[in-house]
């Protein structure tokens, strides 16, 4: 059986999956916003938001498996 900071370590790539998926959404996006008119500059912003999430994500993640691995 895991223990919890394994479960936390799979969660945590659960998690970065779906901001990724959402990434991807919020870049197709972004690419169509000029044929519709639309203006840029809200939608960078949520991008920006979640690319700051997923580093967080990714570093919580990285330090998870570093801890783990020492002991």
């Amino acid at each position: 059986m895991a223990g919890p900071s394994e479960d936390m370590i799979a969660a945590l790539g659960r998690a970065i999956l779906e901001q990724e998926a959402r990434r991807q959404e919020q870049l197709d996006h972004i690419a169509h916003l000029p044929r519709l008119g639309g203006r840029r500059g809200d939608a960078v912003q949520a991008l920006g938001r979640t690319e700051n999430a997923l580093a967080v994500m990714r570093a919580r993640r990285s330090y998870l498996r570093m801890v783990l691995s020492v002991a």
